[in-house]
Parts: structure tokens; C-alpha cells; sequence
């Protein structure tokens, strides 16, 4: 027999629950085996929320991996550049970057782009030679003194503008 409150298994001459104290005296068998269906149900409940648990605690853990990856793919993605979006932009590069970049050619070796006017991603590209020109700026370098230093990072010669 089960208690009907805890759902103990007491002997059929018990009187109080030995677990809750609930006065099991008026009790018959037949609710002991009720009692004892339910017990069985609720166990099985008990494992169908465990089940769950634990492909939900796996969904979750790949979701992070999943968010991380992503992440990580976009700071590396060639169109990014140090966490920013360095894809064509019109208003990102101030007139001071672009007043250096116009002295130059795409650095890359692929394209003939003035740098000012190019949005080349690949390695050496005109997005990563302006983020270097803005850099170098925003420590307090003159103008001329990007120009010298693109010319000797990216190991390339002003162009002869016709102004």
C-alpha cells in the first residue's frame, strides 16, 4: 500500500505515514494500488522531463557554438576590419584619410583603383591601407607622414596626379 499524500510504501497495517504523517487508517488496498499507478506515472513523468533536459541543455550548448562561430567568422570575414564594417561606406573615411589615399593606387596588385575611390578587401587592399592611413592619423601623424609610411608598408609609389 502508498500513501495517498507522499506516496510511501507502508504496510497495509499502518496507520500514519511514516514519511508525512498523513492518517493512512481509513485507506483501503484499492487506493494503495491506485496510488501505487500513479507512483509508476509520475516516475515516468519524472524521466520524460529529464529527457528533455538533456536535449535542451545540448540545443543550448550548440547554440552557443553556433553564435560563437558566427561571431568569429565575422571579424575575420575579409569585408571586416577590426570588428567594423569595412565595406563601401561613403561617409567612413574622413578627409584627411582620403587626401592620403588619393596619392595612391590599390595596394593590393590586383585592381588599377585610385585607393581613395577603391573598396578592395583582399590582404594589402585599399579598406586595410585606409584603416592604416585613419590609424596613423588618429595618433597625431601628419598627412605627409601617412604618405611616407603607406609608401613604405605597402611598398608602393604615390601616383603623379595631373592637378
Amino acid at each position: 500500500m502508498y500513501c495517498t499524500q507522499c506516496g510511501t510504501n507502508v504496510s497495509k497495517r499502518t496507520k500514519y505515514c511514516p514519511q508525512c504523517g498523513t492518517d493512512l487508517s481509513h485507506t483501503k488496498s484499492k487506493t494503495g494500488k491506485m496510488k501505487k499507478k500513479v507512483s509508476r506515472n509520475q516516475s515516468k513523468s519524472v524521466q520524460n522531463r529529464s529527457g528533455i533536459r538533456i536535449p535542451t541543455s545540448v540545443a543550448v550548448i550548440i547554440g552557443i557554438i553556433v553564435v560563437g562561430l558566427i561571431f568569429v567568422l565575422i571579424q575575420h570575414h575579409p569585408n571586416t576590419t577590426r570588428g567594423e564594417q569595412a565595406a563601401p561606406l561613403a561617409n567612413q573615411w574622413s578627409q584627411q584619410v582620403l587626401t592620403v589615399a588619393r596619392q595612391f593606387n590599390c595596394p593590393c596588385g590586383n585592381c588599377d583603383d585610385n585607393m581613395a575611390v577603391c573598396d578592395c578587401t583582399d590582404p594589402h587592399g585599399a579598406v586595410e591601407a585606409k584603416n592604416f592611413i585613419r590609424n596613423g592619423l588618429q595618433e597625431g601623424k601628419t598627412t605627409d607622414q601617412m604618405v611616407m609610411a603607406v609608401a613604405l608598408k605597402y611598398n608602393i609609389s604615390p601616383v603623379q596626379t595631373s592637378e
